[in-house]
């Protein structure tokens, strides 16, 4: 990456408290370059011009089905490697451990949020929750598959019967719903619905004798 380009990833648009004044030596949160005579704000982001327009070309441009793909591989990809840390940590130990489940919803959340062009919303939400909890229930497939050895099921029986079982145990498997629980809310959390506010141009003030 150039010192033209702004790193994405390192802008909040969580909230919207646009600055309307700055100072003379201030740098653009973006490319980290000083302001000199003007400035754009994005929420309380400020930024310099180059960086306004990189940010608002690249958040109203772009293909929707595109987003949504790209958000579902990288998530995909972050489930796939929390959950064989989830597996690696419930086989060694016998234990399934809340921490560990936030980190898989992180991951697959992380992965969402990323794909997704930190945009966020109902729908990269659910996404992302349905990844973080076939990722967690995915570890359970080897344990069936023990439990049935010399038995014959189809692959996808045993998926739907691991999809199924942290309900199927019922309340004694109160624990277990808990932790998925914090890792589904992990996730949605990370992509909740980001609304950016463009503003600008100021003048960059000068400081006080």
């Amino acid at each position: 990456m150039t010192s033209q380009e702004a790193p994405k990833d390192s802008l909040q648009f969580d909230q919207a408290e646009p600055a309307t004044t700055t100072s003379i030596g201030t740098a653009c949160a973006a490319c980290g370059k000083a302001l000199a005579d003007t400035y754009h704000t994005i929420n309380d982001q400020v930024l310099c011009e180059a960086c306004r327009r990189r940010v608002e070309a690249d958040w109203t441009g772009g293909s929707a089905s595109t987003r949504a793909g790209k958000a579902f591989a990288l998530g995909l990809a972050g489930a796939a490697i929390g959950a064989g840390i989830y597996y690696g940590v419930l086989a060694l130990t016998g234990y399934e451990i809340g921490l560990i489940a936030i980190v898989v919803g992180y991951l697959a959340g992380r992965g969402v949020r990323m794909g997704s062009g930190g945009r966020g919303g109902a729908g990269y939400q659910a996404m992302a929750m349905l990844l973080t909890y076939l990722a967690i229930v995915s570890t359970y497939v080897p344990l069936i598959l023990e439990s049935i050895e010399g038995e014959a099921l189809p692959i996808a029986a045993v998926f739907l019967a691991a999809i199924a079982m942290p309900f199927l145990l019922g309340t004694n498997n109160l624990i277990g719903l808990l932790i998925i629980g914090f890792a589904v809310f992990q996730a949605w959390a990370m992509n909740k619905r980001a609304s950016p506010v463009f503003a600008g141009p100021f003048q960059v003030k000068a400081p006080t004798p």
